[in-house]
């Protein structure tokens, strides 16, 4: 069965489960289903947790200013390309073939990951960790959404890219 990557987003948890499933040509990869929690991954068994939540529920005692971070950084990602939102019980990840951005919504801030091929330390970078050999691990904080700099904007595309490969 061909599904596209918003329809795996959004499958009930509850629903019966398909084990294997194709995700459009784009991706060209098949893609396997926990059939615990619905939730597509790369690799056969891979290891995760099953617990899921919602973005909503996630967002839903923050204050307002979180939530417009997290708006801003929605509508950023809208114009990069096809994703879908896999929110799980601490944080929310960002994906397309894998994970290409991770938000973790504090209530004073909120924190993005996201990978760049090397190393940087510029602000609001306040942590890094290699990865792989082609791929370091960021971690930046907001405290407000203008503390989304267009450096930042490209970092988010940087990494769209680079887990596309």
């Amino acid at each position: 069965m061909i599904k596209t990557i918003l329809e795996v987003a959004s499958k009930p948890v509850n629903s019966k489960p398909i084990a294997l499933i194709k995700l459009p040509s784009l991706f060209n990869k098949t893609m396997w289903e926990c059939p615990t929690c619905g939730r597509s991954f790369r690799g056969t068994n891979q290891r995760h947790h099953c617990e899921r939540t919602t973005a909503g529920a996630q967002l839903k005692n923050q204050p307002e200013v979180i939530i417009e971070i997290y708006d801003h950084l929605l509508h950023i990602v809208k114009k990069t390309g096809v994703f879908s939102v896999s929110p799980i019980k601490d944080y929310i990840m960002l994906k397309h073939k894998s994970t290409f951005l991770t938000i973790k919504p504090r209530k004073k801030y909120l924190d993005i990951s996201f990978f760049l091929p090397e190393k940087t330390e510029e602000f609001p970078i306040f942590a890094s960790r290699q990865q792989s050999k082609n791929r370091v691990l960021h971690a930046a904080r907001f405290e407000k959404p203008e503390d989304i700099t267009k450096p930042v904007i490209q970092w988010i595309k940087q990494s769209y890219d680079l887990t596309k490969q």
